[in-house]
């Protein structure tokens, strides 16, 4: 039991570690080709594609520009609370920044002010009000947002548009409720709510029979030999998969080399360039750190394989795993294995 739990958080680890290190190269990829495609649609007024693509590349690669670039796309769009509170935002990170990178911001951090001084009068506000005698554990949601009790009974702002409200008491359906507000308008919305359902599902006798006589009978377990050889396909795996990333990596870094040598002199560059040569030392960096996680696998495999103890024909052929490395630049990479037992 404790070689199989050390081997375990080994194998845990080395997953880990790969997996963290793919995640950071791709998240910076794919943030960056979705800023690029949400402004792109922003400049042509596809405001409802532009800005959600634009968010996704903040989550994925959180940058005060991209912040910045999102209050701008959704203030175009109309939503003017979205809009406020990104702008807030930009600005709380912009007081935090060091001098030098506090004078990049000037231009941003100006129209940023200014677009809060023009917006707050035309921003809608909507108080939600629980009717007299609702039960205290009532669940209220705005648009998919838990609302907690200190946010009832207030004028909150919202986006300009239609809202969904949902409550919700225990033990009973949900209920839902539209309300529309325009620029500036304010409105006072009293909640409606289902009533609990009368009737509950009790689990009969035969069912509480099937599951005791189910747990009086476990499964056998597994021999370990079966296990150790289990975890050596594991750690082998894992072992392709790191090779595997760090040569993709590289290349991928190699790749971005050409762009830096045409966008840069010495060591002044342009927008493309810096982004080309941020992008390429990152994979670099990956590509490094998978090779070592996919030796570190590989030679754990081998060590599990040598060591562990003889199984059967049989059995051996009944437990099959194989190494799986699927995904690439601009989708999800999942790594692990797969098989049968």
């Amino acid at each position: 039991m404790m070689k199989a739990a050390v081997l375990a958080m080994v194998c845990a680890g080395l997953a880990s570690v790969s997996v963290a290190a793919v995640a950071q190269a791709q998240d910076s990829v794919v943030s960056e080709a979705l800023f690029n495609r949400g402004v792109a649609d922003m400049e042509a007024g596809r405001f409802d594609n532009a800005c959600p693509a634009i968010a996704e590349s903040l989550r994925l690669d959180p940058r005060p520009g991209t912040l910045f670039t999102l209050a701008e796309c959704e203030a175009k769009w109309g939503k003017i609370a979205s809009a406020i509170t990104d702008y807030t935002d930009y600005l709380g990170l912009v007081s935090r920044m060091s001098a030098s990178e506090h004078a990049a911001q000037a231009d941003r951090e100006k129209i940023s002010r200014e677009q809060i001084e023009k917006l707050r009068p035309q921003l809608p506000h909507l108080t939600l009000v629980l009717p007299a005698g609702a039960p205290a554990d009532v669940a209220v949601k705005r648009d998919g947002t838990t609302l907690t009790s200190v946010s009832l009974g207030i004028e909150l702002p919202v986006d300009p548009g239609d809202h969904l409200i949902v409550t919700q008491v225990p033990g009973g359906p949900e209920h839902t409720q539209h309300v529309t507000l325009g620029p500036g308008e304010r409105k006072r919305l009293e909640l409606e709510m289902a009533p609990p359902r009368a009737n509950r599902v009790v689990p009969s006798a035969a069912s509480n029979r099937t599951r005791s006589t189910a747990s009086a009978y476990p499964q056998p377990r597994a021999r370990s030999g079966s296990h150790d050889r289990t975890w050596a396909w594991v750690a082998g795996g894992i072992g392709v998969a790191g090779v595997s990333v760090g040569t993709v990596t590289g290349l991928m870094s190699m790749s971005k080399k050409k762009t830096v040598d045409d966008n840069c002199t010495g060591s002044v560059c342009n927008a493309e360039g810096k982004s080309a040569a941020d992008t390429g030392k990152m994979l670099g960096t990956t590509s490094t750190v998978s090779y070592g996680v996919g030796l570190a696998g590989l030679a754990t495999s081998v060590l599990l394989w040598l060591t562990a103890p003889q199984v059967s024909t049989t059995e051996s052929a009944r437990h099959r795993w194989v190494p799986m490395l699927s995904g690439g630049v601009g989708s999800e990479t999942l790594v692990g294995v797969e098989g049968s037992w």
